[in-house]
C-alpha cells in the first residue's frame, strides 16, 4: 500500500479506524460495511475498493492493530534478556 496517494492513504486509514471501532463495539457478525462506511464518512464502495470484503477488512484491522502493538513493544525487545527491565516493563 506504499503506492497510495496521501488522500487515498487518509481514506484507507479512516476506514481502518472506523472498522476497528465497529468490530470492537458490535462484533464481526453484527458489523456491516454500510455502518463502517457511515462512521468513516466514506461510501460503501470505497470499502470494497480498498479491502475487497468485510472479511479482508477485518484481517487488515487485525494486522494494523498487531503492527501497532509490535511498535510499542520494540523498546522492550531491544533489552538484553538478563536485564530485569525486560520482565518488569513487559
Amino acid at each position: 500500500m506504499d503506492d497510495l496517494s496521501p488522500r487515498a492513504r487518509s481514506t484507507r486509514d479512516a476506514i481502518l479506524k472506523a472498522a476497528l471501532s465497529c468490530f470492537a463495539a458490535d462484533g464481526f457478525g453484527a458489523t456491516t460495511t454500510r455502518g463502517i462506511a457511515a462512521r468513516a464518512g466514506v461510501t460503501q464502495p470505497l470499502i470494497h475498493h480498498y479491502f475487497g470484503s468485510k472479511e479482508a477488512l477485518f484481517d487488515a484491522v487485525l494486522d494494523h492493530a498487531a503492527a501497532d502493538y509490535e511498535i510499542e513493544l520494540q523498546p522492550q525487545f531491544a533489552l538484553e534478556l538478563d536485564d530485569l527491565r525486560f520482565m518488569t516493563e513487559g
